[in-house]
């Protein structure tokens, strides 16, 4: 881990990248293959060097770290020899360094939705979270229709968080690393 924050976190068909000041022009081509729905900026080159910008200042700070998420198509051979392609966004925020929580954000590209690279990558971001920064506690917000998510999120141990989803658009649900879950 750099003074900074986690640089790198990897298993054979994802990969998290710590977000750099050259990204801005990769952002822009991932958020355009999509609908735009939940990217975090639009798919303009001057909004993306913004955003990176104040992501780097937030990461400087430690109160936000962001990721590229890249990912191997699992239908082209092993692991090992096949290419890296941008598959989506990924992001701790909110970090309350007391309460040793977080906020975390996910974007998937539409062409790698559906492949399996979404719990592999929030496994990866939990794994981060609670080995790598020591926190106990990672919230994410999901809207309601969308299922994949909220099964990935189910899959990896995570329970709707009721005191916080009354009336709540997105709904709310945490991961506790397991020493750390309250009764």
């Amino acid at each position: 881990m750099s003074s900074a924050g986690p640089r790198r976190l990897t298993i054979p068909e994802v990969r998290l990248r710590a977000l750099g000041p050259g990204d801005a022009r990769a952002l822009v081509r991932l958020f355009a293959s999509g609908d735009g729905e939940g990217a975090p900026c639009r798919p303009v080159l001057g909004e993306c060097r913004r955003f990176v910008r104040s992501a780097l200042s937030q990461e400087r700070a430690r109160r936000e770290f962001h990721f590229l998420l890249l990912a191997r198509d699992r239908k082209r051979g092993p692991a090992s020899r096949r290419e890296e392609s941008l598959a989506g966004w990924m992001a701790l925020f909110e970090l309350d360094w007391d309460a040793r929580s977080a906020e975390a954000g996910t974007w998937i590209a539409p062409p790698w939705r559906g492949l399996g690279v979404n719990p592999k990558a929030k496994g990866l971001l939990l794994d981060c979270a609670f080995a790598v920064l020591g926190l106990s506690r990672v919230r994410f917000l999901v809207e309601a229709e969308n299922t994949p998510s909220i099964l990935a999120l189910r899959r990896l141990g995570a329970v709707a968080d009721a005191s916080l989803a009354a009336g709540r658009a997105p709904l709310p649900f945490s991961v506790w690393r397991d020493d750390d879950q309250l009764a």
